[in-house]
């Protein structure tokens, strides 16, 4: 792992040294464009166009056979677009507005965009700088024609600090930036689940790409022609924000222990606050470049650390579903994958840029030096600079939502890569791992967040948590009182359960019926017709809540219904699941009371199917949750003996449980398992 993490560290580094080039190389052609047009937009389109091809060709060059129809047709369409822009920055737009500046503009640019076949060709870091260097003295006869002498030296120290900036890159460049999957490869491709990750890194990767060169755009254009001012304006402003934004980040990677929260969940609240804070800068019709208000900036420079810190994260949990497909299960897969992400995501942010700066070259009224009165033209960057990035990341955000690598699948996939290294392998959890996160698989996503609003107005501690033993899945026996008891393990269990539920509330056309007969038995006093209302509403709620923890239905006075649950709570229990149910038999108590009522016991007979098809002994723990003192109490368990009689271990099992509950009903939390 040590290595896995060395090589990430080496390939973010040198990602965002090329970020930095990047951005330097966009900021540097906009500011001679200006000097020589007035029009700064023109030598930053002149630029993205050149990186909309050169990744264009490395993601799609020999990859184009192999794609799917849609594929294609995405490819296609961008190639169309990209082709009628760069024709017209480079035919039509140097006839429309006559300037010998243009020559030059585009031979910059050329050389700029020459850089990467420099280092394709030449490995070694120095034959690069040289290369590099020779570049800028063939430009000099250019620059003695076309510029005048208050820029002979500007320019030349331009490119040089550009070629330092690439020079450094290649100092920390491991060889292996431009490896991409083999085209003939499938990798990912066909898991659902990394399919919306990637979908996620690349649209949201891209907004703020597309928010950064925008901005830098914006500011370029409205501020005054002054080097160093635009300088301090921009570049500095903006380097500064995403060091800032890494520092964040690595300090968050330390501090926050993301295994026991809900990615997506940290991931869509990130992105949201995000969102907000740029909709709300551009619609309070103030300077960008006071970013409307102090708060705004904070919030946005918070949202994009969390959103960074989920998706580097996430991609470590992406690393084991590749060992889902054993033919792939190589570690250099996975940093393939990410690299390929890097380049779509580039793609998509360079070709929008693209189609924004060359709209922004069309109108003729704009093309000058300085604008000082918000017109169409700012209000349009000012668009593009804020709501198309809330755009694309209101895409990541949907694909997010749909993502299924819970926290709960998260730490089952480690178990299950752990179990590979040990070779210790579980069929069952493997088929369990490939239905829902290779194959497509119905997220509820909307449970969590309902979670998220609950957890801190039912604010609970728990006690106990260090009774359950080992990492082998175990049964969790808690008392109900009402919805008391199910809604708080839910939030507040800390173990990830399956619950079982009656099957009465989890198949859709029984719940109405089982809701109504709820009403009878507890003689409500509302009227039929109201009541028959009420649960014909609460229907459709119940079914999808009920059925978005993945509980175990519970079959209850059909026959040999409760051999069906408990054949299906071993086979979860097979699968690494923890189980929770509420054995409470309400028609022998007066209501889910304080104390634990009398229990049904056929729950038990887990620890025999359980041991019959396994030949491991499962262990039971008594859960009780005080409403009171606002606590959720987790005693000793005890464990299945398949040395009893199946009769007496029922019995001693269900004594425990219930006389351990009984104890802590009283304020008395320690129990001890019976032999």
């Amino acid at each position: 792992m040590n290595d896995i993490s060395k090589s990430n560290g080496r390939r973010y580094q040198t990602n965002l040294i090329k970020r930095i080039e990047d951005l330097y190389n966009f900021f540097f052609l906009m500011y001679i464009s200006r000097l020589f047009l007035l029009n700064p937009v023109y030598g930053g389109a002149l630029f993205t166009a050149g990186l909309v091809w050169l990744n264009y060709h490395v993601i799609y060059g020999r990859r184009f056979g192999l794609l799917e129809k849609g594929g294609k047709i995405l490819s296609i369409l961008i190639a169309v677009a990209s082709v009628a822009s760069t024709g017209y920055l480079l035919l039509v737009y140097p006839f429309r507005f006559r300037s010998r500046g243009t020559v030059f503009i585009m031979a910059v640019a050329l050389t700029i965009l020459l850089r990467p076949a420099v280092d394709k060709f030449i490995r070694s870091a120095r034959g690069r700088l040289v290369s590099y260097t020779a570049m800028i003295l063939i430009l000099i006869p250019f620059l003695v024609l076309f510029a005048d002498e208050s820029t002979h030296f500007i320019i030349p120290a331009g490119l040089l600090a550009g070629c330092v900036i690439a020079y450094a890159r290649t100092l920390i460049d491991d060889g292996t930036s431009d490896e991409l999957p083999e085209p003939g490869s499938a990798r990912g491709v066909k898991i659902n689940s990394y399919r919306l990750y990637a979908n996620t890194v690349v649209v949201t990767t891209a907004s703020l790409q597309i928010m950064i060169m925008m901005y830098v755009s914006y500011m370029r254009y409205v501020t005054k022609p002054d080097f160093l001012g635009n300088i301090l304006n921009t570049y500095v402003i903006t380097l500064l924000a995403l060091v800032i934004v890494m520092a964040i980040v690595a300090f968050l990677q330390k501090k926050v222990r993301l295994q026991q929260y809900e990615k997506t969940l940290i991931f869509v609240i990130a992105a949201i606050c995000w969102i907000t804070a740029i909709l709300d800068i551009f619609n309070s019709g103030t300077d960008p470049a006071k970013f409307s208000s102090y708060i705004s900036i904070v919030v946005i420079i918070m949202g994009i650390s969390f959103v960074i810190m989920i998706l580097a994260a996430m991609q470590e949990d992406f690393r084991g579903i590749f060992f889902l497909d054993r033919s792939h299960s190589e570690e250099r897969t996975m940093g393939g994958q990410m690299r390929l992400l890097d380049r779509q995501a580039g793609l998509v942010a360079y070709f929008t840029v693209l189609m924004m700066l060359t709209s922004l070259c069309l109108d003729p009224e704009h093309q000058s030096g300085e604008i000082n009165d918000p017109g169409l033209f700012t209000g349009l960057v000012k668009f593009y600079m804020l709501v198309v990035p809330a755009i694309f990341l209101f895409l990541g955000v949907l694909y997010s939502i749909r993502q299924p690598l819970s926290r709960k699948y998260s730490a089952k996939l480690r178990k299950f890569v752990e179990g590979l290294g040990s070779n210790k392998k579980n069929p069952e959890l493997e088929k369990q791992l490939v239905d829902v996160l290779v194959r497509k698989h119905s997220n509820s996503f909307g449970i969590k967040v309902i979670a998220f609003i609950l957890y801190p107005l039912l604010k609970h501690s728990v006690e106990g948590a260090e009774n359950v033993e080992g990492r082998d899945p175990a049964v969790f026996v808690c008392n109900h009182k009402e919805i008391y008891g199910p809604v708080v393990t839910n939030l507040y269990m800390p173990f990830i359960c399956r619950p079982w539920i009656i099957n009465g509330m989890v198949e859709r056309d029984r719940i109405y019926d089982h809701l109504i007969d709820g009403y009878n038995m507890r003689k409500s006093r509302l009227p039929a017709p109201l009541k028959k209302a009420y649960c014909r509403f609460l229907t459709p709620i119940m079914h999808w809540a009920m059925n978005s923890v993945e509980p175990i239905p519970v079959f209850r006075n059909e026959g040999k219904g409760i051999i069906k649950t408990i054949s299906l709570t071993v086979e979860a229990l097979e699968q690494e699941d923890n189980i929770l149910l509420f054995p409470e038999d309400n028609s022998r108590t007066d209501g889910y009371t304080e104390k634990p009522g009398e229990f049904f016991t056929g729950f038990a007979h887990i620890g025999k199917a359980y041991h019959k098809k396994t030949g491991k002994a499962v262990r039971f723990y008594p859960v009780y949750a005080d409403s009171e003192k606002r606590t959720l109490y987790i005693g000793k368990g005890i464990e299945y003996n398949k040395s009893n009689a199946p009769v007496d271990e029922k019995n001693r099992i269900v004594s425990y449980l219930k006389n351990a509950m009984d104890r802590m009903a009283t304020g008395v939390h320690e129990a001890k398992p019976e032999v």
